[in-house]
């Protein structure tokens, strides 16, 4: 009789839920090697993160050596964990809570994804108006020298003095006119009639 060789059986991660592998068996190291390339770990920062020297994270992924069930809960709860994703250094104190909301270091206010997109719009769109103003500021400061330098030039080339003086002469004709007298001279009838009475 021959003897049947035990395969080894891993989950399909993406149809089984992550917690249901207890109930399965233990893990080998495909499951191993699958959750660490979920969690895009390499094997250094996997061994930094399991507190071992990368030779052994690499006899794991290799099967060499049992991997330990600790490693694997911890790197599953990793993968489980809404935290994980904000563990960088820059959201220290930021958290995702129960109720879905993403809360900072004063946990004073709650922003959900729907908040968090709506603030991305209203940034961009305040950038734009800053742009705008920007802009028009720019505009507006050569148009301020571009009349600064006109009015230099005409008063430079005595322009203004010029325009003063014909002002003056222009209001003192137009004096005289409305003060002279207006004379009226007889007109020629062309009627032969009143000629000859006349």
């Amino acid at each position: 009789m021959r003897k049947r060789i035990r395969r080894e059986k891993h989950l399909d991660w993406n149809i089984e839920p992550w917690a249901s592998f207890a109930f399965h068996r233990i893990p080998g190291p495909v499951d191993f090697r699958v959750m660490r390339a979920q969690l895009k770990l390499t094997q250094t920062q996997c061994a930094e993160l399991l507190g071992v020297y990368r030779n052994t994270v690499q006899s794991w992924d290799t099967g060499k050596k049992r991997v330990p069930p600790m490693a694997y809960h911890l790197l599953r709860l990793l993968l489980e964990s809404k935290h994980f994703a904000a563990r960088h250094a820059d959201w220290q104190g930021w958290q995702i809570a129960r109720d879905g909301l993403l809360y900072g270091p004063d946990s004073c206010y709650g922003f959900s994804p729907a908040d968090l997109r709506a603030w991305w719009y209203e940034r961009q769109a305040a950038k734009t108006a800053h742009q705008n103003a920007a802009n028009l500021d720019a505009a507006l400061a050569a148009a301020q020298r571009e009349n600064t330098e006109l009015r230099a030039l005409f008063v430079n080339q005595g322009v203004v003095d010029e325009l003063v003086s014909m002002q003056t002469r222009l209001t003192e004709l137009v004096s005289k006119l409305n003060t002279a007298r207006v004379i009226q001279f007889p007109q020629k009838s062309t009627n032969p009639k009143k000629a000859a009475a006349s």
